[in-house]
């Protein structure tokens, strides 16, 4: 069963399969036993890029918008870990679908496909605050 809400590093860190991506702050690994899902483990403090995804997904969660975004599943207590769906990448003429105004990272690999073929954005965790407010 996986896991969902806020939850200790070590249930976390013990889910923790191959890595199958990076970034500039943050390491992508498949959760071991879920194929759908991934964990994203930031690897310096403040892990705000994870607190970050997480905040704007409790706040879209069940709107009309939340569909664009890959679903945060469980954060640990920390902030280190974050447990999302897993977007795979998209293609070079993959279409993209429209960002809102107050996302920074707006490039392809910002975004990716799910199982069942949804696009939606799966890097969120850097906003411009005065867009939102």
């Amino acid at each position: 069963m996986p896991l969902s809400g806020l939850v200790h590093d070590a249930d976390v860190f013990r889910l923790l399969g191959p890595e199958i991506g990076r970034g500039s702050s943050r390491k992508v690994y498949e959760y071991r036993g879920e194929s759908d899902l991934v964990i994203k483990e930031h690897g310096h403090q403040p892990h705000m890029q994870n607190f970050t995804e997480w905040f704007i997904w409790i706040q879209i969660a069940g709107t009309p918008i939340a569909g664009s975004f890959g679903v945060c599943h469980a954060m640990s207590t920390s902030g280190r870990y974050l447990v999302m769906e897993r977007l795979d990448d998209l293609s070079a003429t993959d279409p993209l679908i429209t960002f809102p105004r107050w996302t920074t990272d707006n490039k392809h690999s910002a975004q990716g496909r799910n199982g069942n073929g949804d696009v939606k954005i799966r890097d969120y965790g850097n906003v411009r605050l005065g867009s939102v407010l």
